[in-house]
């Protein structure tokens, strides 16, 4: 009694220093506390009020079970600028739809669990909660004002991505695709940027730092819906095309398919050959958009699939610093045509158009005589085009190993 009696005197509840303020700031200032003293679990209550005229009732919400656990400081990392806390006040509010609370409930519960739990699954449901409650905050005008309205999410570290990376096809590509840029720099002198999380909500151009954005040109780059997964993919890939002939034009000096970070050619092939979570993938872009992507190329993990044909004879034309022999040769082709070709499920014509375009580059076009069997999802394939890879894995071999039997 008396361990427990100092224990308790201590009433220290800090996190990074500053006196925990909610519920949630609590559970993670109690964690790093138990684990040190040796608690090794706590149970959490709610202040409920079942009906107006009745008093309040704790009521149990479940044991949480403490251990040293790192990854809980992350869970700061949220509030930088006070934003987490700015968007559970202003989520709460009575006016709003019930559907939107559930969105920060999920994050809410998602944090809790981080808290407690160093597992890599409960950092990617945190990030999944937190990309769904982004998602939709982007979709309401007027829950993000100027005035008193809710900011875009803060940008997350690194060790965001390198605590929730389990090596799974799913994560790499979600990764790889969350890690999109692009700059330019406009005639008068302005930075134009197309970070991939622009993509998701209305947010500015011409700044470094995230703020919501009304105009029609930032709502044009709002082309992801996050409800299938393929043609959003295809709708990002053919919105950066566009914006390269605006900004860019003849004179473009890349193509704005360029990622911090790459995705594994097999894990590429899995996706082609639909043994990927679709669901789960665009569930944690929408989170990993928000955390600062970490460079360089995963290890590449063994293949199981083969490349098709139609992907190897269109993914070298969609190279950020365009195609050719060698880096002096090398120019930038204009393959927005073959996605709008595969959108509109003309795959055949789009594999022909690009070995015609292939050839007239310089690079070798084999099998160009043969009429190899059309991919059966053109769609996926145009999605598949804008994972960024690695410079050696888009090259067009001079055999490649066909996934389907061609046919004269």
């Amino acid at each position: 009694m008396s361990e427990l009696k100092a224990f308790l005197a201590e009433g220290r509840t800090s996190v990074n220093g500053k006196t925990a303020k909610d519920g949630l700031e609590f559970a993670v200032a109690v964690g790093t506390l138990g684990s040190q003293r040796g608690i090794p679990e706590y149970q959490r209550f709610a202040l409920l009020q079942r009906e107006p005229r009745n008093p309040k009732k704790a009521t149990p919400l479940g044991r949480v079970h403490v251990r040293e656990n790192p990854r809980a400081s992350l869970v700061s990392e949220l509030d930088a600028r006070g934003w987490l806390s700015h968007a559970r006040t202003t989520v709460r509010d009575s006016n709003l739809p019930p559907s939107l609370c559930k969105f920060e409930r999920d994050l809410d519960e998602a944090l809790f669990r981080l808290a407690s739990d160093d597992s890599k699954k409960s950092v990617q449901e945190a990030l999944i909660a937190l990309g769904a409650l982004a998602l939709e905050i982007g979709r309401r005008p007027k829950l993000r004002g100027k005035k008193d309205g809710l900011p875009p999410p803060p940008h997350l570290s690194k060790a965001w991505a390198e605590a929730a990376n389990d090596g799974t096809p799913e994560f790499l590509l979600a990764e790889a695709l969350a890690s999109l840029d692009a700059t330019w720099t406009g005639s008068e002198g302005q930075t134009f940027r197309l970070p991939f999380r622009r993509h998701l909500a209305a947010l500015a151009a011409n700044r470094f730092s995230d703020e919501w954005e009304d105009t029609t040109e930032a709502k044009a780059f709002a082309v992801w819906s996050g409800r299938d997964l393929l043609r959003d993919m295809a709708a990002v890939l053919e919105r950066r095309l566009i914006e390269a002939q605006r900004h860019g034009g003849d004179d473009a000096e890349q193509l704005p398919l360029r990622g911090r970070r790459s995705a594994p050619l097999a894990a590429v092939a899995a996706f082609l050959a639909r043994r990927t979570d679709d669901d789960r993938i665009a569930a944690l872009i929408s989170g990993l958009a928000w955390v600062q992507p970490r460079g360089g190329a995963p290890s590449n993990p063994l293949r199981n699939d083969a490349i098709p044909f139609a992907y190897a004879a269109l993914k070298p034309l969609f190279a950020p610093d365009g195609v050719g022999r060698d880096k002096k040769g090398k120019k930038l082709v204009d393959p927005l045509p073959l996605v709008r070709l595969l959108r509109a499920g003309r795959a055949a014509e789009a594999v022909a158009q690009a070995q015609q375009q292939a050839r007239g580059a310089g690079l070798p076009a084999p099998f160009e005589r043969l009429s190899p069997a059309p991919p059966s999802d053109p769609l996926r394939l145009a999605a598949a085009l804008l994972f960024p890879d690695r410079a050696e894995s888009v090259r067009l071999p001079s055999r490649p190993c066909l996934s389907q039997p061609a046919h004269r």
